[in-house]
């Protein structure tokens, strides 16, 4: 995978209604392959810009809705009584849109 495709696989699991993250906030299982799949292009789009002053708009925008409906996520899951490794993949996912946000100074801190 390559910084473009996985600014695709971002895009597309965010806003298309069959994205990754939009299954994910249905309550609904989008798969194993494709969670990992959405995980490792964050990863690498945190690599990617993690020593720039700044990242496109586009991302921040994917990032932030991966942080903004994290909890309606979570809301559904629990309410469909959905597998626990996907409450897990949220706070994942959560963790890896905030960091890839947050540049290099997510490197500085631990908890």
């Amino acid at each position: 995978m390559d910084i473009s495709d996985a600014e695709l696989i971002l895009r597309d699991a965010t806003i298309n209604s069959d994205g990754t993250y939009t299954i994910l906030r249905l309550g609904q299982d989008p798969g194993v392959e494709a969670l990992h799949s959405l995980y490792s292009a964050l990863h690498l789009i945190r690599r990617r810009y993690a020593d720039d002053q700044y990242i496109p708009h586009q991302i921040a925008y994917y990032c932030g809705i991966i942080l903004n409906f994290a909890s309606e996520c979570l809301q559904n899951l629990k309410s469909k009584e959905a597998a626990k490794h996907l409450f897990y993949s949220v706070y994942d996912l959560e963790m890896a849109a905030f960091n890839t946000l947050a540049g290099r100074i997510a490197d500085e801190w631990s908890v």
